[in-house]
């Protein structure tokens, strides 16, 4: 894996056509002021080759003459999604929908020079896309400040209805046949009729599940194979420089039918890979602190060696200003959570289309702003710290949440189409419900660990087997397609002496999307010694959870238990029934923690509904004498750490209201300009101010 040495912090600058070139020279002299130390210059298809074989780079000439004359190391990001005309005119590159009807080409802010996008499972497409990068590579590949090469902006499928033209249509066919070798065998597993693979169509709706399924797990497969064809062809021609990728939205944070990309799939594809960062711009619940770590900890899962990309320094746009503790809220965060570079997204704030007056490091005019000092204040620490940044990896608790993409690819599904999805003409293709419960649940549980004073590691389900080592504890939410080879995964793990926490839903599905017959399935039954009675929506009854004094309300379902083999009841709902069964290993739970509390940072009175489930989790995981490794001091006060093995940062985030004032060991050394330090030795405090961020080594 080749990798940067040293921690990169720098900005996102140009995407023609701004910022204008009457700008570039004053802003690469001042760009050190701001305390960067690289620039990304984006390479646009659709810009830079206007015409067949006539291509124009004088801008990208000139900005590296001007990078290298003021000493600012140069990324290259290529963006393939806008492309030529005659892409579409010429080879008829256009998408397709599902039922065969054009997505013309567009543009938006973000493709403000239109072109957006064509298919890529178009073989001619593709040849051009590559001729078009080696015409880059070669021309960029001798420049001694080209640090990086980036070969996909945000790679993802989007939206769920593409591509069905033809050439999509037969590299589906084909991925079928090596997923499943005959149309026998895949009429076999899911039940169905097709004729042949060679008569296999897009899905015509969203409501068979198996056939919406099918055609989005190709689309994750298809948006690695996009990332696999740029790799190679920049490698053929700079086989020395790092080539990496970002996701926009992360796997445990995007639509997973609607936005589909497979981090897991796309970070093995790369020499390393990186992330955007879509958190809050004012950080106002428990949810909002937990994203950006939620973000770090789970691309760190994916690719231990990562960078957050376009950290957005401000929001714009005419709203209202980050203030100085956000900012430094996200900075920080990114570093806490294990990123060995960060580039800001962007230096001036955008001038085009719906991005008007958004997301700058400094104002449009280029004058510099309250962020823009903050992060020139912050430089300095990440460049004497940098050598440390890049041994470092953030100090976990043996605790870790599962994620699972079948799982989350048919919550997506079963919630397809709108308010009227049962009836057969609605071709509603959106969420149902906005963000879907897998979704909810997923979040929610990490929110909730971290608020009860944990830093959990994610493990993706596909590599379980191989993450288990030094875990103690595992949660699962709402896992619904558990295979036969996963629960004996767990089932080992269990008699080695592992712990698992599991909500409802766990084992509902096959493999094949369809319902077990009784729930959950026979391995998961007997895994947790519990049987699932009936299931039912929230609405439909008035149920409370009683565990260890705390009255729970339920998170996307309510599940009627009995328990089984060696199960027993450990709490039960509000009419007598059990709503939660243990074994002395396993925990299995009638509704969702992770829902309820994803739902109750979201409420305007969730302070008492927040504390309860923190009570809940504390006391299951206490049963088993699982504890946090650094508790919080107090209330909203959150600690992590970064280790070398020899040293270690430590990160305090305070999101209360009030200062907090913690002790400060002999020797530490306060990294954070704005923190106070009262007193001398032993009585030595560290002053946080409410909402800020303190940093100290040891």
């Amino acid at each position: 894996m080749k990798t940067i040495p040293h921690f990169v912090y720098g900005t996102q600058y140009y995407r023609a056509p701004s910022p204008v070139p009457g700008n570039w020279e004053e802003d690469l002299r001042k760009l050190k002021g701001a305390g960067l130390n690289a620039i990304q210059l984006r390479v646009q298809w659709r810009w830079n080759e206007p015409a067949e074989n006539q291509y124009r780079f004088d801008d990208l000439d000139r900005l590296f003459d001007l990078a290298e004359e003021h000493g600012h190391p140069v990324i290259v990001k290529f963006m393939m999604e806008c492309a030529p005309d005659y892409i579409f005119h010429k080879y008829g590159g256009t998408r397709r929908d599902m039922h065969g009807q054009p997505l013309a080409p567009g543009a938006h802010g973000a493709f403000y020079i239109g072109g957006w996008i064509p298919c890529f499972d178009h073989p001619g497409v593709v040849k051009r896309a590559e001729a078009f990068v080696a015409r880059v590579v070669r021309r960029y590949r001798a420049r001694k400040n080209l640090l990086l090469w980036n070969v996909w902006n945000e790679p993802r499928s989007r939206p769920i209805a593409e591509c069905g033209c033809g050439h999509s249509i037969t590299a589906y066919r084909a991925w079928l046949r090596e997923q499943y070798g005959s149309v026998a065998a895949l009429n076999e597993t899911f039940g169905k009729a097709w004729e042949s693979l060679d008569t296999v169509m897009p899905p015509g709706m969203p409501y068979d599940y198996v056939e919406l399924f099918l055609w989005r797990r190709w689309a994750f497969d298809a948006v690695t194979q996009r990332l696999q064809f740029m790799y190679r062809a920049v490698k053929k021609l700079d086989a020395q420089r790092p080539v990496i990728s970002h996701v926009g939205c992360c796997s445990v944070v995007q639509d997973a039918a609607g936005d589909s990309s497979d981090d897991a799939a796309n970070a093995a594809a790369m020499d390393f890979y990186g992330t955007s960062y879509p958190v809050a711009n004012h950080f106002t619940s428990p949810a909002d602190d937990a994203f950006p770590f939620l973000i770090s900890d789970w691309m760190r899962g994916v690719s231990p060696y990562f960078w957050v990309y376009e950290l957005y320094p401000d929001w714009g746009n005419w709203l209202r200003p980050v203030s100085l503790e956000d900012f430094r809220l996200k900075v920080w965060s990114a570093v806490a959570g294990g990123a060995k570079g960060l580039v800001f997204w962007q230096y001036r704030a955008e001038r085009l289309g719906n991005e008007d007056n958004l997301s700058g490091l400094v104002e449009m005019s280029g004058d510099f702003k309250p962020v823009t000092h903050e992060s020139a204040r912050i430089a300095p620490v990440l460049a004497q710290y940098s050598d440390f940044l890049m041994r470092a990896q953030p100090v976990e608790d043996a605790v870790a949440i599962v994620y699972d993409r079948d799982s989350d690819l048919i919550s997506r599904i079963e919630n397809t189409g709108g308010p009227s999805h049962y009836y057969f003409w609605n071709f509603d293709l959106r969420s149902a419900d906005g963000l879907y419960p897998y979704k909810r649940a997923i979040q929610g549980a990490y929110a909730l660990f971290r608020e009860a004073g944990f830093v959990p590691r994610f493990i993706d389900s596909r590599q379980l087997a191989d993450r288990l080592e030094g875990i103690k504890l595992l949660y699962l939410p709402e896992w619904f397609m558990v295979t036969d080879a996963q629960a004996k995964v767990l089932d080992a793990f269990v008699k080695r002496g592992g712990r698992i926490i599991a909500e409802e839903g766990t084992g509902l599905r096959q493999a094949n999307t369809w319902l077990h017959e009784r729930l959950p399935g026979e391995a998961v039954s007997r895994l947790f010694g519990v049987r699932t009675v009936s299931r039912v929506y929230p609405s439909e009854v008035t149920e409370t959870l009683s565990y260890a004094g705390h009255a729970v309300l339920p998170g996307e379902y309510v599940n009627y238990l009995e328990p089984v083999g060696n199960g027993t009841v450990l709490a039960s709902w509000a009419d007598g029934r059990a709503g939660i069964v243990a074994t002395d290993r396993t925990v299995f739970l009638g509704t969702s923690l992770g829902a309820a509390f994803f739902a109750a940072t979201r409420s305007t009175e969730s302070s008492m509904a927040v504390a309860t489930l923190v009570g809940v989790l504390r006391d299951l995981c206490r049963r088993w004498k699982i504890t946090p490794r650094q508790p919080p001091p107090l209330l909203d006060v959150h600690l992590r750490e970064l280790s070398d093995g020899r040293s270690i940062l430590h990160f305090i985030f305070n999101r209360s209201s009030r200062t907090v004032r913690l002790p400060l060991p002999a020797g530490a050394v306060v990294l954070t300009p704005a923190t106070r330090v009262s007193g001398k030795g032993k009585l030595a405090r560290l002053e946080i101010a409410p909402f800020d961020t303190a940093v100290y080594g040891v």
